[in-house]
């Protein structure tokens, strides 16, 4: 039997659909209950346990898989979840901890329909004291993290469209809005309730600010908490979540925000591959 190390494990997300990769592939990855896109050897599928306290939050593997794979991968994921809850400032996505926890496996994994970036609009939503599943996460933050790591340690033998990213302008105009300047925006709109507040920093286009990529701490890990909210609290300063208008501008935001990222990556990968002198 071939070592794990030497298989192709395919990570299928929930996202937009996207044509899969014709590789052939040993071991699919899928998530709350979905079948595998095709044929194959051994799948699992993950879902995550919410407690109603973050110490009884647990990720959950079911299905067969060569080996010890299904053990290491539920350690692994174990320990990412708990890493990053701290980085964070949230339970992270299913598929961000899976992933993350594969980095550490060392496996040629094919990632597809994943790109942390569900929209934040309350469309079909009508429970008013209520929120959408995909609120609860830091998905600027993930994206952030995992662009960071990328940089800084590429993992081997994988393939994942996010990743490879269109190279775009940078936006350096001094009119544009710096991230510190987004914060002290959003937190004046916080403070004065008025969606006229929120909907005015539309008009002003976002600088392209290293720190969007950067695993760093600093004051975009303040910055993203406005984009999400926290469970098990009553009184949330995010009021734009729970209104209807509210929502769409702050998912119009988090757009230009990953979009700035994605330059940013794009530019950052470009610098790696230029050699020196």
């Amino acid at each position: 039997m071939a070592s794990v190390n030497s298989l192709i494990c395919l990570v299928s997300g929930n996202g937009t659909p996207h044509s899969l990769s014709v590789k052939p592939v040993d071991i699919c990855i899928t998530f709350n209950g979905r079948k595998p896109p095709s044929a194959v050897k051994w799948h699992l599928d993950i879902v995550s346990c919410r407690s109603a306290g973050t110490a009884g939050s647990k990720i959950e593997v079911t299905g067969e898989g060569p080996d010890d794979f299904v053990d290491r991968l539920r350690s692994a994921s174990h320990h990412t979840a708990r890493i990053y809850e701290a980085a964070l400032g949230c339970w992270p996505s299913t598929g961000f901890t899976i992933l993350h926890a594969l980095w550490e496996l060392d496996i040629a994994v094919q990632v597809r329909s994943i790109y942390f970036d569900p929209s934040l609009r309350r469309d079909g939503y009508v429970e008013t004291r209520a929120a959408p599943p995909a609120m609860y996460h830091n998905w600027l933050g993930e994206r952030r993290h995992t662009f960071a790591r990328w940089l800084t340690a590429p993992p081997a033998a994988w393939d994942w469209p996010l990743m490879q990213p269109s190279m775009k302008p940078l936006q350096d105009s001094s009119h544009a809005l710096s991230s510190l300047d987004l914060l002290t925006a959003l937190a004046s709109a916080c403070q004065t309730r008025r969606l006229d507040d929120v909907a005015e920093i539309l008009t002003i286009p976002l600088r392209a600010d290293p720190e969007y990529i950067s695993a760093k701490a600093s004051h975009i890990e303040a910055l993203e908490k406005c984009f999400h909210l926290a469970r098990g609290i009553r009184e949330t300063p995010n009021w734009w979540l729970y209104d209807q208008r509210g929502a769409i501008t702050i998912d119009t935001l988090s757009q230009r925000i990953r979009a700035c990222q994605s330059a940013l990556f794009a530019a950052a990968l470009m610098r790696q591959t230029i050699p020196s002198g």
